[in-house]
């Protein structure tokens, strides 16, 4: 059983030692009042660079609050879900190897679910460096697996995360976005709170742009074809439509814009669902399922 007032940090890694440091940095600066208990645990999905050696050297800064999980099986929710099984608190709370938290992060997130008992799930804002948004908006069914928190015992109720879902998957992404779907269609209360707030460090070159737009388009496709294909959810068919719509007009405006950069970016993102329609399909109707 979990203990109460204990806050459970994952963070799940994979060859980003030298950024991980950051991390672990700035959970090391939280300001607590002594109020509620809290660990972190770093979950190894197979790195090959130093990262076990790396968390090792900090184990002694974080006082016993500091553990390393090695997880075999290549993929995010893998990692996410034996961070959960290992987790001592009622709390568990995700960021990731590119990300700085906040200095009062631990302390919001205990006064929210004190506050609350009702509250199942939270999801945080994410900032690039200057401050900007990296959302439009502070929809739930964003996903936001860079903050994010959870009740233990939301997992033992509606399942963990998809492990067909997420990086390193076949599903590529958006595990996050599919389980937060899958607790509100159940019942659950999941929240977004902006002020709940980690600055995410991880800018990527036009290239890598490009690759993230076509992989997560691709995704955001797949996880909504679960829902069609296993339960004929008719919100999950207008997800799918009004998005592909979107993004198809999107790119006609461009190209009539003669916006080039624009244009790339949208040509990846119609990739990236159309080739998302026909993976997805074949993942939930031909595949066997892990």
């Amino acid at each position: 059983m979990e203990e109460k007032d204990f806050i459970s940090v994952i963070i799940c890694t994979y060859n980003r030692c030298e950024s991980l440091k950051d991390t672990l940095d700035s959970l090391l600066a939280q300001e607590c009042d002594g109020s509620f208990n809290w660990e972190v645990i770093v979950v190894d999905n197979n790195s090959k660079d130093k990262t076990k050696e790396v968390v090792e050297s900090y184990m002694h800064k974080f006082g016993g609050k500091l553990r390393y999980v090695f997880e075999k099986n290549q993929g995010l929710s893998y990692a996410r879900n034996t961070g959960i099984k290992e987790a001592k608190g009622e709390i568990i709370a995700f960021t990731d190897d590119d990300c700085i938290v906040e200095d009062k992060w631990l302390f919001k997130i205990k006064n929210i679910f004190q506050k609350d008992i009702q509250l199942d799930g939270v999801l945080g804002n994410a900032v690039w460096g200057n401050g900007s948004s990296m959302y439009r908006d502070n929809n739930v069914l964003r996903g936001n697996g860079l903050n994010m928190v959870f009740r233990k015992s939301l997992f033992r109720e509606v399942g963990y995360f998809d492990i067909n879902l997420g990086s390193g998957s076949a599903g590529c992404s958006a595990d996050d976005l599919e389980f937060v779907y899958r607790a509100r269609k159940n019942g659950r209360n999941i929240r977004s709170i902006e002020d709940i707030i980690v600055v995410h460090k991880h800018r990527v070159n036009e290239r890598e742009k490009l690759k993230v737009a076509y992989r997560d388009c691709k995704g955001y496709i797949i996880c909504w074809l679960k829902y069609v294909v296993k339960e004929k959810d008719k919100f999950a068919l207008k997800k799918i439509y009004w998005f592909i719509k979107g993004v198809f007009f999107d790119l006609v405006k461009e190209v009539g814009n003669g916006n080039i950069g624009r244009v790339k970016l949208k040509i990846a993102q119609t990739m990236g669902a159309l080739v998302g329609l026909m993976k997805g399909l074949y993942i939930w109707r031909t595949r066997r399922l892990k």
